[in-house]
């Protein structure tokens, strides 16, 4: 049985999805959003890390995501239950499997020991998808991936067949309180014994008792009027061990699929209840605080309506500055204009967005449409490394050149204020040889430079293509300043300025100078 809450049809992607995450992870401030998300628990931080930046490839895919994240946001409560259920049913099958590994590498610990911490785990998981079955299907779940969920448990473990299961697990859970097994045997051919069977079952509390054991049917066909032997020899009594925990350990080889589909089964649903658990509340702290989360949509033209920088919505409790653009067929963006004047966040709430997006989560705008990629890179301008030996351009350089030996057709890039450590002229050099070749080969990209030089360059040829075919394919916008020198955080299109606006830092920190 399985899950498939994360895919309509399988458990998981087995992909290493984005490359180069960690520069991912620190350039977007994704750690602050995940930790937020996990609500401190170190293992949905893990699962957090590891589904966000493995991106979905259709957009299918990512509305099963998003339905099941709206649905449990609805029944938030329910479905906290359930997680915790689970977690403790995964606890279960974890150690299951880490005393198993270990006695497969060698360890000493006994046949008798192995068999009854498997006849154990047999019995906490059966009696535990007991309960669970009709509390999860109390939850009322609307989703396709919940319903589907319900449909397979019902279809393949429903309860009746758990009740005949736990019933037969009665008829060897004797043997955990110190009963005994009454086994006769013929001798066979060449004076060898065989013809093993099952006579009787004790427990301590009951005392003995006659049963049939009907798990193995051919036990049950060779049964011999045999005289039970008493046995006080040393030897005879280990021997006598030794073929007891051997027929229970066969009569547990019996439920050995069943066991493994239980494993799997708990195992797999935590995992994937954890992630779920997490974006539905994340989803539903922000409905609380009136912030905007919607379905994104996939789309040939990037778009977005009241987007903004969620680690900022998160440390203020309340929406920063938002924005919005309308484009169509744009992949080159260059955003110039003032310092400070929130082109950084802007930039960083673009590549949160689409993180966001491709995982199957809701984003943080009113509306958001892009395309999906497959490799998303990021390149943002770093504090020199103090114990660096190369100067901070070189490492620049390879840091580029890393991205580039990972760039695929399906990528999109985010770089803000790259080769800022060279001159005017050899950053422009650089920076167009680059971004001209992605912009031929059709690589969107989102940029925010100081370069000029490069900025007129790139506008000229813009502006050639336009008077060829009366269409480009870039766009250039400006961070919004008021003629007194204030920021309005907007970005929008706009023709490229000269000047970064270095003046106002100036005039802020030495009025008196100008």
């Amino acid at each position: 049985m399985h899950a498939w809450l994360l895919f309509k049809d399988k458990d998981t992607d087995t992909g290493n999805g984005y490359p180069l995450k960690e520069d991912l992870i620190k350039d977007l401030n994704l750690d602050i959003v995940f930790k937020t998300m996990a609500d401190n628990d170190e293992t949905t931080l893990q699962i957090l890390r590891t589904l966000f930046l493995r991106p979905l490839k259709t957009a299918e895919e990512i509305a099963y995501r998003q339905e099941i994240i709206l649905d449990i946001a609805g029944h938030l409560e329910h479905f906290t239950d359930i997680h915790h259920f689970l977690r403790d049913a995964a606890g279960t099958a974890k150690e299951y499997r880490t005393s198993n590994n270990h006695r497969q590498n060698g360890s000493k610990t006994g046949l008798a020991s192995y068999y009854m911490d498997k006849l154990k785990c047999l019995i906490t998981l059966t009696e535990a998808l007991q309960s669970f079955y009709p509390f999860f299907k109390a939850g009322n779940y609307e989703s396709a991936g919940m319903k589907a969920l319900l449909a397979r448990m019902e279809d393949e473990l429903p309860p009746e067949r758990l009740s005949a299961i736990r019933e037969s697990l009665r008829s060897i859970e004797f043997w955990l309180d110190g009963g005994k097994l009454v086994i006769s045997a013929a001798f066979t051919e060449g004076m060898k014994l065989g013809k093993f069977t099952i006579n009787q079952v004790s427990n301590l509390s009951s005392g003995l008792k006659t049963k049939q054991l009907s798990l193995k049917e051919k036990i049950s066909k060779h049964l011999l009027k045999l005289n039970v032997a008493v046995l006080n020899e040393e030897t005879l009594l280990k021997q006598e061990k030794m073929l007891e925990e051997s027929a229970v350990g066969w009569l547990l080889s019996g439920f050995d699929d069943y066991l493994e589909d239980l494993l799997s089964f708990f195992t797999q649903f935590s995992y994937e209840a954890s992630f779920y658990l997490a974006c539905a509340g994340f989803v539903k702290r922000f409905q609380e605080l009136d912030l905007s989360l919607c379905r994104p949509v996939v789309s040939e033209s990037f778009s977005c309506t009241q987007l903004y920088e969620i680690s900022l919505a998160i440390y203020f409790r309340h929406c920063p500055v938002t924005n919005s653009l309308e484009t169509e067929n744009k992949r080159l963006f260059i955003v110039t204009g003032a310092n400070q004047g929130g082109k950084s966040t802007w930039l960083r709430s673009i590549g949160i967005a689409q993180i966001f997006m491709q995982c199957g989560m809701l984003v943080p705008a009113d509306s958001y449409a892009n395309g999906l990629y497959s490799n998303l890179f990021t390149y943002f301008t770093r504090q020199e490394d103090s114990a660096m030996n190369s100067g901070r351009f070189d490492d620049e350089l390879k840091r580029m050149d890393k991205i580039m030996s990972e760039m695929t057709k399906d990528s999109m890039l985010l770089m803000n204020e790259a080769f800022a450590s060279t001159t005017e002229k050899e950053g422009s050099l650089v920076m167009r040889n680059i971004v001209e070749a992605l912009y031929q080969l059709h690589i969107p990209v989102f940029m925010v430079t100081h370069l000029f030089e490069f900025t007129r360059q790139m506008l000229h040829i813009s502006e050639q293509e336009q008077a060829s075919s009366h269409k480009t394919h870039m766009l250039f916008l400006s961070a919004g300043r008021t003629k007194d020198g204030n920021r309005t955080f907007k970005i929008s299109p706009d023709t490229p300025s000269p000047t970064s606006y270095g003046l106002d830092l100036f005039r802020q920190f030495f009025p008196e100078s100008l």
